[in-house]
């Protein structure tokens, strides 16, 4: 990135502990945050308006004073970078994240087929919905033709 102000506010908010990277090590060229701004793009001014209410030095109090003052910005702000960061395979690797995998079912069943066929094969249950239900009644009628 190249706004120091805002890699180090990015900073701020992902500071990178153990084996998961800091923010700007994550995305050292904001290729993430271009990522998340093409399906995001109402999120394109938030670091800005941000930025802006912050004096020129900030610091962790200054931010949190900000985010304070102005919560839908700063809960904006964090979709955005969080968003971007999770994004990376180097953060994705050290939290041990490999992605989203399609997973088949075992053709052999899941454990249930007998259930199901049973609650098919037994006669509608209903109750009539103009009648109050009696909270004492064991179980629900079967239906039976009128």
């Amino acid at each position: 990135m190249s706004d120091p102000r805002r890699t180090q506010l990015f900073d701020l908010l992902v500071p990178g502990r153990g084996p998961s990277p800091a923010y700007s090590a994550a995305d050292p060229a904001g290729a993430l945050i271009a990522r998340v701004l093409k399906i995001r793009p109402d999120l394109a001014g938030v670091p800005d308006r941000i930025l802006a209410a912050l004096p020129e030095a900030f610091g962790p109090d200054d931010v949190e004073a900000c985010a304070a003052a102005d919560r839908p910005g700063f809960e904006a702000l964090l979709e955005l970078v969080f968003g971007a960061y999770f994004l990376s395979p180097a953060v994705r690797h050290a939290i041990g994240y490999d992605g989203q995998q399609a997973l088949t079912l075992p053709r052999d069943g899941f454990g249930a087929e007998e259930q199901a066929v049973a609650m098919m094969a037994a006669p509608p249950r209903w109750r009539d919905p103009r009648v109050p239900v009696d909270p004492e009644a064991s179980e629900c009628p079967t239906a039976s033709p009128q």
